[in-house]
């Protein structure tokens, strides 16, 4: 979700504004039309992976303070982060407004509708990522608040060739 300092250079470290940048730029193409629809999900797993730069406090770590022109690749490997790196915020504020953009304008009723996927291939499923994070914010809140948790039952899967998981999983529990 992140791209590197130096783009093409794996060991320098990821950073933010400029995946920033470029988040921003999939999810505006993918909203003006310029994009295939395809590439939602490299602007959400960019802007996902921004989030979590994002501190409690507003502040954003892993923006590069500036830069001036050069011709030496060790000068930006060396280029320090910080808080205060005030040019890098616009573009994070950008690229969360724009992907939110993009989530809003997704209409499963599209016509035509050649979305096949289910977590790969070209396409992947948007709802995943919906489905996950509501998921951990579930336990994130449930669990604090459980006293006990066990099995109460077997598990059951569910019998398909194609999408696989759970059917059924259950539990006994307390809460404190």
């Amino acid at each position: 979700g992140m791209w590197h300092q130096l783009l093409d250079k794996t060991d320098s470290y990821l950073e933010t504004s400029a995946s920033a940048m470029f988040t921003f730029a999939i999810a505006r193409g993918v909203n003006r039309g310029w994009l295939s629809p395809a590439y939602a999900p490299v602007a959400q797993t960019g802007w996902q992976a921004i989030a979590k730069r994002v501190r409690a406090d507003g502040r954003v770590e892993g923006i590069c303070v500036s830069t001036t022109a050069a011709y030496d690749a060790v000068y930006y490997y060396n280029r320090p982060t910080d808080l205060g790196a005030m040019q890098g915020y616009g573009p994070v504020l950008m690229a969360g407004a724009e992907v939110i953009a993009m989530l809003r304008k997704f209409d499963i009723e599209r016509s035509p509708n050649k979305h096949v996927a289910f977590g790969y291939g070209a396409h992947i499923c948007l709802g995943q990522h919906l489905g996950r994070m509501e998921m951990r914010i579930l336990w994130e809140e449930l669990l604090p608040r459980l006293k006990s948790i066990e099995w109460n039952g077997t598990p059951r899967n569910s019998e398909a060739n194609f999408v696989c998981g759970p059917k059924a999983v259950p539990v006994k529990f307390a809460f404190k």
